[in-house]
């Protein structure tokens, strides 16, 4: 790095702030690679690409299915720990 126009640590420009602007709605539905765009062309319709895009009894359901598998190994873990700590204090 011997060029000084290459340093980035003396380019002005990277730390400059920009505008932020909110997407519209149409905006968050489109697609953000090939791909998607095409998968969307050949369904006829836009997949929904954020949860709040889905209908609200999937999202319910969506979420009451991540808590319910989150406490299942939560408990899973809670079990096996038990049993290591039983081993340990009976010896085996």
């Amino acid at each position: 790095m011997t060029n000084p126009s290459n340093n980035p640590f003396e380019d002005k420009t990277i730390h400059m702030t920009t505008d932020q602007t909110q997407p519209s709605p149409l905006n968050e539905r489109a697609s953000f690679n090939d791909v998607i765009e095409h998968n969307d062309i050949v369904q006829g319709v836009q997949a929904p690409k954020r949860l709040e895009q889905w209908p609200k009894w999937y999202q319910n359901h969506r979420r009451n299915s991540a808590a319910l598998s989150v406490l299942i190994f939560a408990a899973f873990l809670v079990y096996h720990v038990m049993q290591i700590i039983g081993d340990l204090l009976s010896g085996k």
